[in-house]
């Protein structure tokens, strides 16, 4: 008797669609634009920790300090 396993359910978590969205806008606007969305939603949300917004900030120089690297 052959046993056969349970197809493997695909359970997409409830946010996923929207950070899609998220991307797609962000690339589609440009730079500027897109840095002062994320600086005024970023400032106005009291429920991000300051140790995240430390954590980004470390990500983001390091992303800024490769850019202007590749450019030179």
């Amino acid at each position: 008797m052959i046993h056969f396993r349970k197809p493997i359910e695909l359970k997409p978590r409830p946010y996923t669609a929207p950070i899609i969205m998220l991307e797609r806008a962000a690339r589609a606007l440009p730079s500027s634009m897109v840095c002062k969305i994320l600086y005024s939603v970023l400032a106005d949300n009291d429920r991000i920790l300051a140790s995240d917004l430390d954590k980004l900030a470390n990500k983001l120089g390091r992303v800024a300090h490769e850019r202007q690297r590749q450019c030179k």
